[in-house]
């Protein structure tokens, strides 16, 4: 009994039973009638009794105070995965070459697609004397050039 004397001899009725509980009236497991214990549990911060958000403005199921802000669509190039409010800061890949001394290049791609066409400055790079063949001649130019450093 909670209000146990050890010197009285007769139950006088007044005698009050042990009511383990939580007595935090803040407590999700407040109970009125405890005497005694302190076996209290709390909601998670930001969260009622219920794990029911106390703040969410959009009405998401994510607390105010816990969401984070960026780009939630994962077809943009720019998506989060960490992201639970979209900001508006989605950004589309714009696919194509990216090589600006391509016959294609595309100033508005973002993401180089491979597609690039290099056009060779010269239709036959090996004629080095210039005469419209590839031969011996071109061979002993290389070879007369060989080792030697190039200018800077």
């Amino acid at each position: 009994m909670f209000n146990y004397n050890s010197l009285a001899n007769t139950d006088d009725g007044t005698c009050v039973p042990f009511v383990y509980g939580c007595m935090d009236t803040n407590a999700c497991n407040y109970n009125s009638l405890a005497n005694s214990g302190n076996s209290c549990v709390y909601a998670e911060t930001y969260y009622d009794c219920n794990s029911e958000c106390l703040n969410d403005s959009d009405a998401d199921g994510v607390c105010d105070e816990l969401e984070v802000l960026g780009c939630t669509d994962n077809s943009a190039f720019n998506y989060s995965s960490s992201a639970t409010d979209d900001d508006g800061s989605c950004v589309y890949d714009v696919l194509g070459c990216t090589y600006t001394e391509a016959s294609n290049y595309n100033s508005e791609a973002t993401v180089d697609d491979g597609s690039c066409e290099l056009v060779a400055e010269d239709d036959c790079p090996f004629d080095v004397d210039g005469n419209g063949f590839v031969g011996s001649g071109d061979l002993l130019e290389f070879l007369a050039a060989y080792s030697y450093p190039c200018p800077e």
